[in-house]
């Protein structure tokens, strides 16, 4: 289950080991090859990874727990002449908005050179699961926004792949950090915004690129090994 978190700083992702360890699979199987460095995708595919990350630390206790009742009431075990639990572990973690609708978009593209080794890609297991879920976060988003504000969301998100080949997700670290300065009602309204920003690569884009580009020259690195100077957001529990 995928939701917006209440001040929309991100959305949530619940559901028991087997959902999170499924789509865990998922995503690591559509990556692919491309998380080696120095490929075009190396660092799409490590903010990817990210997400991975976070999904394993959830079902191995390091996040949060829920309790969801699962039917198994006093009728269910008379009748099934068995004894179990009246609740299932739902496990959960949360992702930053910014982060997690990049992460969406980009998977298309992943998606489409998955396909190319398949012989009939819409059977795949792996990408109708990447499907659902980036379904899900859309679906999530478009909840909280007003009608046409939903529309214009797929319109952006579901845009022609490739995208992000050669792409430097520091500029996904820069929208988080201007994301989280924002209220949640701002945030609700940058969600269209930002959207349109990861699918256009504008102005503000290009001369992070080129200014990333200078300091790499000058200290003879890639740009992907350049971090940013600020520390990745700390959010607490009450602030998501």
């Amino acid at each position: 289950m995928i939701r917006a978190t209440p001040n929309l700083a991100g959305i949530s992702i619940r559901g028991d080991i087997l959902d999170l360890q499924g789509l865990y699979d998922a995503l690591s199987e559509i990556l692919g090859e491309d998380t080696e460095p120095g490929s075009e995708y190396e660092m799409p595919a490590l903010h990817i990874l990210a997400i991975c990350y976070e999904l394993r630390q959830a079902w191995q206790g390091c996040r949060t727990v829920e309790f969801v009742e699962n039917g198994m009431d006093a009728n269910a075990r008379q009748n099934l002449r068995t004894l179990g639990p009246p609740s299932n572990v739902y496990f959960q973690t949360r992702i930053l908005l910014p982060q997690v609708l990049f992460a969406v978009m980009a998977l298309y593209d992943f998606i489409e050179i998955h396909s190319r080794s398949l012989k009939i890609p819409a059977l795949n297991r792996e990408i109708q699961q990447v499907q659902l879920f980036q379904s899900e976060v859309v679906s999530a988003l478009q909840e909280i926004l007003e009608p046409a504000g939903a529309k214009l969301l797929a319109r952006l998100v579901y845009g022609t792949v490739p995208r992000y080949r050669s792409f430097c997700t520091q500029y996904v670290d820069l929208l988080t950090e201007k994301y989280l300065k924002q209220t949640p009602e701002k945030r609700l309204q940058q969600i269209i915004p930002l959207a349109r920003r990861l699918n256009e690569l504008g102005s503000d884009y290009q001369r992070l690129l080129s200014d990333l580009a200078e300091t790499a020259a000058e200290l003879n690195c890639q740009i992907a090994d350049l971090e940013t100077i600020n520390d990745p957001p700390v959010i607490a529990d009450q602030e998501w």
